[in-house]
């Protein structure tokens, strides 16, 4: 008699959420504003270089500066939108792609990006994650 050629491998682990990390509910550091803060250290150090026209700082220091806390606050409008909707959902949301999981079973894969997920495991890493 034959046997089932899949009888004696191991069951699949159990794939877990991933540790964690910044959050995608929590806009980090962008491009643009790495560029702004970089920007804005070399116009304050332009500042001290003797002969460096002063209307050269005057102009560029807001337009430099403006940028940058209009994007500052966009990403705290943005932080405190998602962690939100994280509270009003239980914390059913997708730790990599944001997605709601609330109409779903309490174990499963996500739909938008395949990420295995638990509700329980779900809880505890939104806990830690959006104090």
């Amino acid at each position: 008699m034959q046997g089932n050629l899949f009888m004696n491998t191991p069951p699949p682990r159990k794939p877990y959420l991933p540790k964690p990390r910044w959050p995608a509910a929590m806009p980090g550091i962008t491009l643009l504003q790495l560029f702004l803060i970089a920007a804005s250290v070399c116009f304050f150090a332009a500042m001290f270089v003797p002969g460096f026209p002063w209307y050269t700082i005057l102009l560029g220091v807001p337009l430099v500066a403006v940028p940058l806390v209009i994007i500052t606050i966009r990403d705290c409008m943005t932080l405190n939108r998602n962690v939100r909707r994280i509270r009003e959902l239980k914390g059913r949301v997708c730790p990599w792609c944001l997605y709601d999981l609330s109409r779903l079973p309490p174990d499963g894969r996500c739909p938008e990006c395949s990420t295995y997920y638990e509700d329980d495991d779900l809880r505890a890493y939104w806990r830690t994650n959006t104090k």
